[in-house]
């Protein structure tokens, strides 16, 4: 399930895509259907096949890409295998570097 902006809130994960990325995708924010990350990137995949590949461009989740649930890392929960129902917020951020 796919809807953009702020469509079904109570039955929907919304996942907010950085500044950096915005760019590479046809949305800003998405609404796709609840579960683990990784069924939520699935989702995406499906729906924009050009933002998944810059963030898992061998199939898996690159190490420059940061995902939070309700602002927590997932590093910090179960990685991928996280689980996030109705009404979670995702924030997908792509780490920069400089110097």
């Amino acid at each position: 399930m796919y809807t953009s902006g702020m469509e079904q809130p109570r039955t929907t994960v919304l996942i907010h895509l950085s500044a950096s990325l915005e760019r590479f995708a046809k949305a800003r924010e998405f609404r796709l259907a609840p579960g683990s990350i990784e069924h939520v990137l699935r989702q995406l995949e499906s729906y924009d096949g050009d933002l998944f590949r810059r963030l898992a461009p061998d199939g898996n989740l690159s190490r420059s890409i940061k995902i939070f649930v309700n602002n927590i890392v997932i590093d910090a929960l179960a990685g991928c295998d996280t689980e996030v129902g109705p009404g979670d917020e995702v924030r997908i951020v792509a780490a920069s570097s400089g110097g």
